[in-house]
């Protein structure tokens, strides 16, 4: 299959590091893989390919200040979380569009991936959005062990880490990626109220209240039973402010159901849901490939 790198210039000129898989023939659809917070392109790769081996064109890419997408030095590089949703999501979209113009373009978001959709001005050209693990990051729904350590990175790694390198360093950590600091800080001040940039304080203000009210496509959620961050508190948390003007369906998924032993906040895109969660995942981006929906207006 073939794969090709590419700079994509964000809203604002910033260059995108992303790779573009295509199947041999015609591509079915493509799909926008829009991942979690510091996680690199270069994870989804296994499930990348397998939608590829399904027909679908698929673009990896990176976040600015993320992977191949950061600076040589991350040192007060200025750059927020609301970017990724403002100013990167919907280039992507863009370059995309202007490559396969007569395709249909799917979004498939990982955690903050699915969050900030509802920001991208260009929304009208996506057919549908997938989604997993994708909720309030509010850490007071999530179990005390793991709430506790959330609050040590929010509280001391990434206050530490902002003042003496000038970004919040997480992978010499073993805890995720590197991110500019300007991102922790959001990050932080977004997951410490129960409706995350929902909350008054933020939206309509220091967030722009985008067309979360009013998505013009279909929407699919699959969240698991043993995540620690997206669980049965949290996803309704987000979801309840969202409205789509066809359907929005939300799926709980059992780790025993599939015979797995965890899933977990990442376990979609490991190889060894490849049998199970996978093609449930290509079933949802199928339906709505196909679908051809009829809009009506959200319930007041």
């Amino acid at each position: 299959m073939p794969e090709t790198s590419h700079r994509i210039p964000a809203l604002d000129g910033y260059p995108l590091a992303a790779r573009l898989l295509v199947p041999d023939g015609t591509p079915k659809a493509v799909v926008q893989l829009n991942g979690g917070t510091a996680i690199l392109k270069e994870f989804y790769g296994s499930f990348a390919r397998f939608l590829v081996e399904n027909g679908y064109a698929v673009c990896l890419w990176d976040y600015r200040g993320t992977g191949e997408s950061a600076p040589s030095s991350l040192r007060d590089f200025p750059a927020r979380m609301l970017d990724w949703g403002t100013l990167d999501m919907p280039a992507v979209l863009d370059f995309l569009d202007e490559t396969f113009p007569n395709l249909p373009k799917l979004a498939f978001g990982h955690s903050a991936g699915g969050q900030q959709v509802g920001f991208m001005p260009n929304l009208d050209k996506l057919s549908g959005l997938v989604c997993f693990a994708t909720s309030s990051g509010y850490w007071g729904f999530m179990p005390t062990d793991y709430r506790l350590k959330t609050h040590l990175f929010f509280h001391g790694v990434v206050p530490v880490g902002n003042a003496l390198l000038g970004y919040t360093a997480a992978r010499r950590l073993g805890i995720m990626e590197d991110v500019p600091k300007g991102v922790a800080r959001e990050w932080r001040a977004w997951c410490s109220r129960p409706d995350y940039f929902f909350d008054p304080k933020f939206f309509g203000k220091t967030v722009p209240t985008g067309r979360f009210d009013a998505l013009p496509f279909p929407v699919k959620v699959f969240w698991a039973t043993d995540d620690p961050i997206s669980n049965a508190r949290s996803v309704p948390a987000f979801w309840r402010h969202v409205r789509s003007l066809h359907s929005l369906d939300v799926e709980a998924l059992s780790p025993a159901e599939f015979g797995l032993k965890s899933i977990g906040h990442f376990g979609l895109f490991r190889k060894t849901a490849r049998e199970t969660l996978w093609p449930k995942a290509l079933a949802a981006l199928e339906t709505m490939r196909l679908a051809r929906p009829v809009l009506h207006e959200p319930d007041p």
